[in-house]
């Protein structure tokens, strides 16, 4: 896709004060820490740190996400093509699934805030890392049932397209994109028979002979 007039991400307006936005919040994030750790830390545990840590960085990484996501947006408009496929593939690529998903994440992540700071000190290090990794299964198993259906569509449309005009037969691309059970593996075993046959009948016309020695 090609810009219209000024060619790279420099067309669209608004990305200087961003960089130098970007590069101050890090700067300003990573005084922080240093400051925090040197005068602030004391006073609280290791986890209650590393809640308060946590805290700062989702701080800084939303407010960085609402800086360039207007100007991402305004991108997508100036780039050629950009709101046709924003029209055919936007709903798709987030809709309902991402929208549940990124609550799924956000109150994990809140849940996890909350553990670390009030009630992850009266467990030791390795009952900690257990419910950590417990929660995290949860979070990650039920936004990975959200999207498995999403995926396998998606993974469908993407090797239909990969195989379209390719020495596959049309037949067996569309197969790809079906969202029947088995239909796509059985023309898939269809078409590995049809060539096996192909190729048993043309050795059986064709049979290889061996090459007629030299000596006498």
């Amino acid at each position: 896709m090609e810009m219209q007039g000024v060619k790279g991400p420099w067309a669209v307006p608004g990305m200087g004060w961003r960089v130098s936005a970007s590069i101050m919040l890090g700067v300003g994030w990573f005084a922080f820490f240093i400051l925090w750790l040197f005068f602030g830390a004391g006073g609280f545990d290791i986890y209650q740190n590393l809640a308060i840590i946590i805290v700062s960085i989702i701080i800084v990484i939303g407010t960085l996400a609402a800086m360039w996501a207007s100007w991402g947006l305004k991108l997508a408009a100036k780039t050629e093509g950009g709101k046709e496929w924003k029209q055919q593939h936007g709903n798709r690529w987030f809709g309902w699934r991402g929208a549940v998903s990124t609550i799924i994440w956000i109150g994990w992540l809140a849940w996890l805030i909350i553990w670390l700071f009030f009630y992850a000190q009266d467990y030791n290090a390795y009952q900690n890392i257990a419910v950590f990794i417990v929660s995290l299964i949860i979070a990650g198993g039920v936004s990975g049932v959200l999207w498995e259906r999403w995926r396998a569509r998606c993974a469908g449309d993407l090797f239909a397209s990969f195989f379209h005009n390719s020495l596959l037969p049309s037949s067996i691309a569309k197969g790809f994109r079906s969202p029947k059970k088995g239909e796509f593996l059985k023309k898939r075993n269809a078409h590995s028979y049809r060539v096996k046959r192909r190729s048993s009948s043309f050795t059986s016309n064709n049979p290889i002979r061996a090459p007629a020695s030299s000596h006498p």
